[in-house]
């Protein structure tokens, strides 16, 4: 049975591979396409219909190409994310601006959605929010003179990390934790 499974797990992992393959050929050319097709026609809809079928991914990138070349508004809700392109800007030099970007992208053939993000879009990295908490944490013990913010005492800073929904039992668990770890390093430095 063991046998049956993977080969069916694997032969569906074959599968969404060659769908993403897919997609991303599709995409390379569509995304040369209906930059033309929406200059000439306004029709935004277009676009906006593309982006309801990608993937989280592949609608990011979208979204940052389109919005580079388009001369389109984009639409926000009240969190500032975007919905969908909107109306057309005004102002003629702000249309023949993005027109002319358009023709001097698509000069060269092998310029496609893929190439633009590579070139344009940067990744961000992962938040360190234990760094950051530990900051905080420091600078509150510590106060800052610029803004003349006096420095919190501890009973403070963990009366602040209550009202943050961390309860006691979280932090007897955290020293426990802490306590055993200790333990295993110093059992190790004792060892060596």
């Amino acid at each position: 049975m063991t046998s049956n499974i993977k080969g069916h797990i694997y032969g569906l992992i074959d599968e969404i591979a060659a769908a993403e393959k897919i997609t991303r050929k599709k995409l390379s050319i569509l995304s040369r396409d209906i930059l033309l097709y929406v200059m000439e026609s306004h029709d935004i809809d277009s676009v906006n219909r593309l982006l309801g079928v990608l993937t989280p991914m592949n609608k990011r990138a979208a979204i940052l190409y389109f919005g580079h070349f388009l001369p389109w508004t984009q639409e926000k809700d009240k969190q500032d994310v975007f919905q969908r392109f909107g109306k057309m800007v005004k102002g003629e030099r702000k249309v023949k601006a993005k027109a002319d970007a358009i023709t001097e992208w698509l000069s060269d053939p092998e310029n496609n959605i893929w190439l633009w993000v590579e070139d344009n879009v940067k990744v961000d990295k992962k938040k360190d929010f234990a760094a950051g908490v530990k900051r905080a944490i420091k600078q509150a013990l510590e106060g800052d003179e610029k803004t003349e913010s006096e420095p919190l005492t501890p009973s403070q800073i963990l009366e602040a990390v209550f009202e943050s929904g961390i309860g006691l039992e979280d932090m007897l668990l955290a020293c426990m934790e802490r306590e055993e770890k200790m333990k295993e390093s110093e059992a190790k430095l004792n060892a060596a």
